[in-house]
């Protein structure tokens, strides 16, 4: 009897430390690089061939971040995904013409980290009134959109991955999703004149921002489990940083 309740208890001891090492092992096979592939320099060489990509002030990085939203659009014409568990690094997106938000804003993110400036991916969810973030973000279908904010020489600023939009305004502030989720009152803004593409709707509805959240399901990047893709440094620098 003694025995057995030592094994017992041996075996619940070896559980609690082995589980919490698997599900780490999981979340760290399952995040999701931003690590330029030689791949991604030969693609972005022809994609931008006669179209410096300058960031020394802030006036040209606002000119960059606009030239690769503009790219990525040309880039992904036909408004369709590229379909779950396959690879949509920007090579496979020129090749196949084709994109949802999910896609383009990996093309504009790795382009923007091709150009040297730092990047965020933010998913963002748009749940029915009433709502907790918990509940949205464990729910199936809830409408989503995926975007990018872009860290320049005067700070964070969120850019659409279906248009030539982003959060900069008329009298130069810099918004994020999670200023915008706080004060959707901000949507009303003037925009810089250099911004003539309106925002993206997701935006001008309420919503839930997740900083570094690729895929709820990890059906985006592989290896193609069920556990999320998130990409980690990002979610953690901006608890630390916002």
């Amino acid at each position: 009897m003694a025995s057995s309740q030592h094994s017992t208890t041996l075996f619940a001891s070896s559980l609690l430390f082995v589980l919490p090492v698997l599900v780490s092992g999981m979340f760290w096979l399952t995040s999701v690089s931003t690590n330029l592939t030689d791949a991604d320099r030969a693609v972005f060489a022809k994609v931008f061939a006669g179209k410096p990509l300058k960031v020394a002030t802030f006036d040209d990085q606002v000119a960059t971040i606009l030239t690769v939203q503009r790219a990525a659009a040309a880039a992904a014409t036909t408004p369709e995904p590229i379909p779950l568990r396959a690879s949509r690094e920007p090579a496979d997106i020129v090749r196949e013409g084709k994109g949802f938000c999910y896609d383009r804003s990996r093309f504009i993110e790795k382009a923007l980290i091709y150009a040297g400036l730092a990047i965020r991916h933010v998913a963002i969810y748009n749940p029915p009134q009433g709502w907790s973030q918990l509940h949205t973000l464990l729910t199936p279908k809830v409408p989503s959109h995926a975007i990018t904010e872009v860290r320049t020489s005067r700070g964070w600023l969120v850019a659409d991955s279906l248009s030539a939009w982003m959060g900069l305004t008329a009298d130069g502030r810099l918004l994020t999703a999670d200023m915008i989720s706080h004060d959707p009152a901000l949507m009303h803004s003037t925009w810089d004149k250099r911004i003539v593409d309106a925002p993206n709707p997701s935006l001008t509805q309420p919503f839930y921002d997740y900083v570094g959240l690729y895929s709820r399901n990890g059906q985006l990047y592989w290896p193609f489990t069920r556990f999320p893709n998130i990409n980690w440094d990002q979610a953690f620098g901006w608890l630390v940083d916002g």
